[in-house]
């Protein structure tokens, strides 16, 4: 029979309670951090429902700014060209003033001084299908700091849309 002495036990019994011990320190550590990270998701949660109408506006109008945008900056017809101008500067001093970020309204803002300062559509060197482009970038990093999601960089200039085209 297996016998075990008085130095063996009590070698046994503090290895149990060091175990013992170090399962709840573990345990309590890791249920104070899934609570904790239980609280910062919801709060990051409520804080994007909170700003849910707000942002939901927002991508309207940036889908409206870019739309417009690139229609003026493709379309040959001067009349077409008109109403998308028009347009344009009503949504910029109306919604986006109130909705769009700073550098989406510099972007816009560049954009229609290029179309408005010339007729044979150049701009400072740059053609206005550039300008349109980096007013859509501009809202497409708005959209994704407002919606606290990652848009991976695709960066699309105006030679590689001309090469799709073709």
């Amino acid at each position: 029979m297996f016998t075990i002495t008085e130095e063996r036990a009590r070698w046994v019994d503090a290895a149990y309670k060091i175990c013992l011990t170090a399962g709840i320190l573990i345990g309590g550590g890791w249920t104070a951090y899934t609570y904790f990270d239980h609280l910062e998701r919801n709060s990051r949660t409520a804080s994007l429902e909170a700003r849910k109408p707000f942002e939901s506006k927002r991508l309207d109008l940036y889908l409206e700014l870019t739309s417009l945008t690139s229609k003026m900056a493709v379309t040959k017809d001067d009349t077409e060209r008109a109403v998308a101008q028009r347009q344009l500067l009503d949504l910029m001093y109306g919604p986006a003033a109130l909705l769009a970020d700073k550098n989406v309204q510099d972007a816009v803002e560049d954009f229609r001084r290029c179309i408005q300062s010339t007729m044979n559509r150049e701009c400072k060197g740059k053609n206005p299908g550039v300008l349109a482009l980096e007013v859509s970038r501009q809202c497409r990093i708005s959209i994704a700091s407002g919606w606290d999601v990652y848009l991976p960089a695709d960066e699309v200039t105006w030679e590689r849309l001309e090469r799709l085209r073709e």
